[in-house]
C-alpha cells in the first residue's frame, strides 16, 4: 500500500486537463436511437453542493435527452447527483477519481469515510476487491477513458460466477474478432476486457464509422450510461447475450457458426478452425485459415460481424435472391506471398464452395483486410514475405441444386498441397433437381 500512497498523493498534485484533445464526436453513433453527445464525474466528489430531484429537474437535461432515463435512475440510486444551480452538465467529463466514486456507490462497497486526498478510500475499495491495479492510473484527477472505464466495470463484472468463463475464454481472441475498424489499437492485455465490456453491452462502438475509440475521454452523461448497462449485465444471464455467445465461440473454436446459425463444423476439423492445420501451399503463397465468421441474412439473429464484411446489406447484389441465400461466410485467412502479385481471381486461387464475393470495397478498406478484385489496383497488391488477411466468401442456401452446395467447402486451385477440405454443414438444405431451384 506503500506505493499505492505515493500514487494517490502524485494524483492530488498531477494537473489534469479536463478536455479531450480533438473534437468531440457525437455519441449518439454508439447507443442508435438515444440523442448522444456526452458523459462525466461527480458533482460532490469535487466538493459541489449536491442537487436532489430526477433528471427532468435538471434544466440542461430536457426529457429528450439520450441519457435521461440512465441519469434519473442513476440520481435515485444516490450515486451520482446535480449541481446547487440546478444542472447536471452531462458533457463534462469525468476524472479517473470522480468515476471510482461513482463506481465504488453504485456497487455499494464497503469503504472507510474520509481520508487524505479525498479519494482514497474509494481507490483502497476497488484495489482491495481487485477492480482497481496498481498500474492502472498515476494523476487520479486526469479524465477518464473508455478503455479505463472497460477495464474497471469488465473486472468487476468477471468477479461474477456466470461471467468468469467468458473472461477466461476470450484470452484465445485476437482483436480483430472485435468489430470495430481501430481494433488494432486494442492491447492483447486489454482484449479479454474491452471483449467482455462490447459483448455485455456496456459499450456498444460508433455507429457512424464502426469504431471503439478507447482514448475518448468520458463524460458525466456516457459515465452514467456505462454504469447503468453495467448494473443491468450484473443481473442478465450471459447465456441470452448472443453477442457473448458469438464472441465466446469464437475465442473457442474460431467460428460463431453455433451462436447464429444450425451450420456445424466438420467433424474432421476436430471442433475448431485450426490455423496450424488447415494450411494451403500454393506456388504463389501459404495461406492458413484463420477464422470463419457465419453472417445469418434470414430470421431474428444478426451477426456482430455483419458490418465488417457486407458493411450494409445494401451492398448485396439483386442476383443473391435467386440463390435461396440463408445467410453468408466470411473465411478470413493469413496469406504470406511467396512472391509479389496482384490480388485478383486469376493469381489468388483459393475459394469458399459455395462462392460468394463481398461486393464494395468500403468494408475491406475501413478495417484494413483484402480481397479479390477489388476496385483500387494498389491496395491489391501483396509484397513478398509480408502476412496479409485475406478475406474470401461464401453462403449457405435452403434450396440447393447439387450434392455439393449443401456444405462449405474450402478449395485451392493449382495447390501444392492443401486441395479442399470440407469446413461446415449445412443441415436444413434440401436438394432440388428442377430448373428453378
Amino acid at each position: 500500500m506503500k506505493r499505492f500512497s505515493l500514487l494517490l498523493l502524485a494524483g492530488v498534485f498531477a494537473v489534469g486537463a479536463l478536455a479531450m484533445a480533438g473534437p468531440r464526436l457525437s455519441a449518439a453513433d454508439e447507443y442508435p436511437g438515444m440523442d448522444f453527445s456526452e458523459m462525466s464525474g461527480d458533482a460532490a466528489a469535487t466538493g459541489g453542493a449536491e442537487a436532489s430531484g430526477h433528471s427532468d429537474t435538471f434544466r440542461d437535461v430536457p426529457p429528450g435527452h439520450w441519457a435521461a432515463s440512465a441519469i434519473r435512475t442513476a440520481v435515485e440510486k444516490g450515486y451520482v447527483s446535480g449541481y446547487p444551480d440546478g444542472t447536471f452538465r452531462p458533457s463534462q467529463p469525468v476524472t479517473r477519481a470522480e468515476f471510482m466514486r461513482m463506481l465504488v456507490d453504485a456497487l455499494q462497497l464497503p469503504h472507510s469515510q474520509g481520508g487524505s486526498p479525498w479519494f482514497q478510500p474509494y481507490a483502497a475499495a476497488l484495489l482491495e476487491v481487485g477492480i482497481l491495479e496498481e498500474s492502472d492510473f498515476s494523476d487520479f484527477q486526469k479524465p477518464i477513458s473508455r478503455l479505463e472505464i472497460m477495464r474497471l466495470v469488465s473486472r468487476s463484472l468477471s468477479r461474477e460466477d456466470r461471467y468468469r468463463g467468458y473472461i477466461e475464454a476470450f484470452s484465445g481472441l485476437y482483436n480483430g474478432d472485435l468489430p470495430f475498424t481501430d481494433f488494432r489499437d486494442i492491447q492483447d492485455a486489454d482484449l479479454p476486457l474491452v471483449a467482455l465490456a462490447y459483448g455485455a453491452g456496456i459499450v456498444n462502438g460508433y455507429h457512424d464509422d464502426a469504431t471503439i475509440r478507447l482514448d475518448r475521454t468520458a463524460t458525466r452523461a456516457e459515465s452514467v450510461v456505462m454504469i447503468e448497462s453495467f448494473l443491468n449485465a450484473r443481473v442478465t444471464n450471459p447465456e441470452t447475450v448472443l453477442r457473448l455467445q458469438e464472441l465466446k465461440e469464437v475465442a473457442e473454436t474460431g467460428t460463431n457458426a453455433a451462436a447464429v446459425s444450425n451450420l456445424m463444423l466438420d467433424e474432421d476439423l476436430g471442433g475448431r478452425i485450426d490455423p496450424e492445420k488447415i494450411v494451403t501451399e500454393h506456388p504463389r503463397y501459404t495461406a492458413r485459415l484463420k477464422r470463419l465468421y457465419v453472417l445469418p441474412l434470414e430470421g431474428e439473429k444478426t451477426s456482430i460481424y455483419e458490418r465488417k464484411f457486407l458493411w450494409d446489406r445494401s451492398f448485396m447484389p439483386e442476383h443473391w435472391s435467386e440463390l435461396h441465400m440463408m445467410g453468408l461466410v466470411a473465411a478470413v485467412l493469413d496469406v504470406i506471398p511467396k512472391k509479389d502479385f496482384d490480388l485478383n481471381i486469376t493469381s489468388f486461387d483459393t475459394y469458399l464452395m459455395p462462392s460468394g464475393n463481398f461486393w464494395g470495397d468500403e468494408p475491406a478498406t475501413y478495417y484494413g483486410y483484402k480481397k479479390m478484385n477489388m476496385y483500387d489496383q494498389d491496395y491489391r497488391k501483396v509484397k513478398k514475405g509480408q502476412t496479409y488477411e485475406v478475406v474470401i466468401g461464401g453462403y449457405y442456401s435452403r434450396v440447393v441444386r447439387y450434392v455439393l452446395d449443401t456444405d462449405l467447402f474450402i478449395q485451392t486451385n493449382n495447390a501444392i498441397s492443401g486441395h479442399g477440405l470440407r469446413l461446415l454443414k449445412n443441415p436444413d438444405a434440401v436438394i432440388q433437381h428442377d430448373e428453378t431451384n
